[in-house]
């Protein structure tokens, strides 16, 4: 769909694995050169990871019902956390009502300006 909009997009898929499992979250991004600097990743509510990671169930429920809406955007920390792949450090893992499942990969990394 994104391509029927601006065109398709160049960059790298990237695998952040996700500490104490097996799991990975896959991100996409055309400025990989950014990667250092990645403070935290934000899976959408649908994702399949997002109900495994995430300790608190209600609050969970609370971010899916918000999902894809206008509203305020919120963000659920899982308690979890993933590997950033370039520097092994420890960043925590979010769930967003911002981030679509049906557009890239469904899991976004987050670099301060």
């Amino acid at each position: 769909m994104q391509r029927n909009w601006i065109g398709k997009s160049t960059g790298a898929e990237v695998l952040f694995a996700v500490e104490g499992s097996a799991d990975t979250i896959k991100i996409f991004t055309t400025r990989p050169d950014t990667l250092f600097g990645a403070t935290f990743v934000c899976l959408a509510p649908l994702h399949p990871l997002a109900d495994t990671l995430t300790a608190d169930k209600t609050a969970l429920k609370q971010v899916i019902d918000a999902y894809g809406k206008d509203d305020e955007k919120l963000g659920l920390f899982t308690g979890s956390y993933a590997i950033n792949p370039i520097n092994n450090e420890r960043i925590p893992i979010y769930i967003a009502n911002f981030v679509l499942m049906d557009y890239g990969t469904g899991a976004i990394m987050s670099v301060p300006a």
